[in-house]
């Protein structure tokens, strides 16, 4: 079993923040629920996220809610190799 753990907290915007400021990408920002109307919107049965649209769309709001939860990992930082 493998478990992946960061030191530090990590964000998708974190990401993107530095796509744009390394490689000039500009990106549109989102909500939970404006980001599942997109999908609905864009998607096609021919895009390889597709299946994960119907989904998406009928946990928007549990997503949402989760947004800032954030676990406790000290115990497991506390045995790592």
């Amino acid at each position: 079993m493998f478990n992946m753990t960061a030191d530090d907290y990590y964000n998708l915007t974190d990401i993107t923040r530095v796509l744009s400021e390394r490689y000039g990408y500009r990106f549109d920002y989102h909500d939970i629920g404006s980001f599942a109307a997109e999908m609905n919107r864009r998607c096609t049965p021919r895009d390889p996220i597709y299946p994960l649209v119907d989904f998406l769309t009928r946990s928007a709001d549990k997503i949402a809610a989760m947004r800032d939860k954030r676990s406790d990992n000290t115990r497991v930082m506390s045995v790592r190799l």
